[in-house]
């Protein structure tokens, strides 16, 4: 856990002693690096969850509503996709945690530079588009990791999820095409 108050109040601390659990607390602004469900969980969650749903919408032609009698179903589907083993191994190896590894995470703290060195870099590359859906994820995740304060990484955590949503709606928008122009070529 991070250093939240909600997670260190007294009662809190107590049910952890008299329950025989030890409490992790990591430093605060680093769950992001530390926490395997932040570092390789959530991610893949949130993008089976949101194909669940844009297959469910498109199996009811756009008249989906989400409710008590659909919401479960759809998130298991979810569940059973992101929560296996693999990718939670996966989450705890990049944190560097199992196998202990603190290089992982070093590797991830941006260097102090000189603002001559961060212009000579700057300048040396030109900015390149993102055309793939792992380039535009690669760059969302740089965007996030470089805001400055809570409000900056709400925002662009926010713009990264609507960057998924997105990524998946035009997949699903080409799949679309691609079974109507076959559709239309039948026809012919």
């Amino acid at each position: 856990m991070d250093s939240h108050s909600s997670h260190t109040s007294y009662e809190f601390l107590e049910y952890y002693l008299e329950n025989r659990i030890i409490p992790f607390f990591l430093p605060a602004h680093s769950t992001h690096h530390l926490q395997p469900l932040d570092v390789r969980v959530f991610s893949p969650y949130q993008r089976y969850f949101t194909e669940a749903v844009d297959a469910e919408t498109r199996r009811s032609h756009g008249a989906l509503s989400i409710g008590k009698h659909n919401f479960f179903p759809i998130l298991q589907q979810a569940r059973e996709k992101a929560l296996t083993s693999s990718i939670i191994k996966s989450a705890w190896k990049k944190a560097g945690l199992v196998p202990f590894n603190p290089r992982e995470v070093y590797s991830l703290i941006p260097r102090d530079s000189t603002p001559e060195q961060h212009e000579a870099s700057s300048s040396s590359r030109s900015p390149q588009t993102p055309r793939s859906p792992r380039s535009i994820r690669r760059l969302t995740k740089k965007v996030i990791y470089q805001a400055n304060s809570s409000p900056q990484r709400r925002n662009a955590s926010r713009l990264s999820s609507v960057v998924d949503h997105l990524i998946v709606e035009n997949a699903n928008l080409r799949a679309d095409i691609k079974q109507l122009k076959k559709a239309v070529a039948e026809k012919r």
